[in-house]
């Protein structure tokens, strides 16, 4: 199977290159091959005017340069092609709502061609693309004319998705983000209407929405789980933490988290769209559920990057985690954010006490010898105190941030650092 990768930079998008599943019937737990077109590699070297082995958003990866010649067959290609495809929530829908057999390994291929159209990111399947454009050319829905309100969008939740397939909407794009908990992305229109992503033109969003719903069967602690998500978010983000902006709607007891969306934004009617690349695709790993490791981690960034600020926010996250109580720190809840030719952390997301969960989370990511790490590179760890000095009067803010009491009283949710 060959598909064709496009990546957004510049304010339009580019063929990137060639995709190869060399045994779609091993999906992407087979071989796979990516090389980039020559002339997108001139045209992003024309761009900066810095030459071939660019990482930035112009790369499909941090670990696939821009390359004239190469082709490349790491676990690289599989991990950034991974990225791209829904999880959780979002393939589970995809499955159930088209019928494909969520057993087969080709059920990776089978989405990739069709339903990775608006991946989070500026990476996007083309052929999926033009699936996506004739499927809403041929709807008659009012609902592609009309929308949805907010009120509507909270009230029906993630059911409205369904209710959009069944009207003939196409809903692939807004159910692009990753993770268990129900989630939808939308885009706001100006005029305050919601649609699912994908389906307005550029020129006619005002905002990127990523709305999230209570995770499992939505009981007690499910609801506490994601008010305390965002009321965590809220009290990092006024002490100077970079967090994910969000607003908790609430009606009869039933909550909804909007989050405005990092990897998008608007500017003189054009929408921007920023390079997002997890830890997993960081750390070349593309089978779900695989464990990291901190030191692993932190040698990938210190290879992408020179910047010791990047590691002590990588770090100052991990203690947040410990803080919260947020165990489920596997490699997709953390991310690169490439855009303007730089690469950083993304701003701190699935900030939730994962501790109060009913169906057990497994901890993603562990410390082999945290001591010795900070032994040997006492540097980071003076200035990782001193950052984590300001986040000090976290613990007070318990008072005024309405934090569940679930949340409160439970003992591996401490709000120290």
């Amino acid at each position: 199977m060959r598909l064709t990768v496009q990546a957004f930079w510049g304010d339009k998008w580019h063929d990137a290159g060639t995709l190869e599943i060399l045994k779609p019937d091993k999906g992407l737990l087979g071989p796979c091959r990516f090389s980039y077109s020559a002339h997108y590699v001139a045209d992003a070297w024309d761009y900066k005017n810095d030459g071939e082995g660019f990482i930035d958003e112009r790369a499909v990866s941090v670990n696939i340069p821009g390359s004239f010649s190469d082709t490349f067959s790491s676990d690289a290609v599989n991990a950034f092609v991974r990225d791209m495809i829904p999880q959780g929530f979002g393939r589970d829908a995809l499955l159930r709502n088209h019928r494909i057999d969520r057993v087969s390994h080709h059920t990776d291929c089978e989405l990739l061609s069709r339903f990775c159209s608006h991946p989070v990111g500026n990476l996007r399947i083309k052929e999926a693309h033009e699936a996506f454009q004739d499927h809403l050319a041929s709807c008659t829905s009012s609902l592609i004319r009309n929308g949805i309100s907010t009120e509507e969008a909270h009230e029906r939740g993630v059911s409205i998705i369904r209710e959009l397939a069944q009207e003939g909407v196409p809903v692939s794009g807004a159910l692009g983000a990753g993770g268990d908990a129900p989630k939808m992305l939308l885009s706001e229109r100006k005029d305050g209407r919601l649609f699912p992503e994908g389906v307005l033109t550029d020129d006619e969003i005002k905002e990127h929405w990523l709305v999230k719903f209570p995770r499992g069967k939505s009981l007690r602690s499910d609801k506490d789980i994601l008010i305390a998500e965002c009321s965590f978010s809220w009290a990092l983000g006024t002490l100077g933490e970079d967090v994910s902006d969000g607003i908790l709607v609430s009606s009869d007891g039933k909550p909804s988290f909007w989050i405005q969306r990092f990897d998008r934004g608007t500017r003189s009617g054009r929408v921007t769209r920023a390079g997002v690349e997890s830890l997993y695709s960081l750390s070349e790993v593309y089978k779900s559920g695989e464990r990291l490791w901190h030191e692993d981690v932190i040698a990938k960034l210190f290879s992408v990057t020179d910047h010791e600020d990047l590691i002590i926010e990588y770090l100052v996250r991990d203690a947040i985690n410990c803080a919260i109580g947020n165990i489920d720190n596997h490699g997709r809840n953390s991310a690169l954010i490439k855009r303007n030719g730089k690469i950083a952390l993304s701003p701190a997301y699935d900030l939730a006490p994962m501790v109060l969960d009913n169906e057990g989370v497994i901890e993603g990511t562990s410390w082999r010898d945290k001591k010795l790490f900070m032994f040997r590179y006492q540097k980071i760890a003076h200035k990782l105190g001193a950052r984590l000095e300001g986040l000090h009067e976290f613990q007070f803010l318990s008072n005024i941030i309405a934090l569940p009491d679930s949340v409160i009283r439970h003992p591996r949710v401490s709000m120290r650092f």
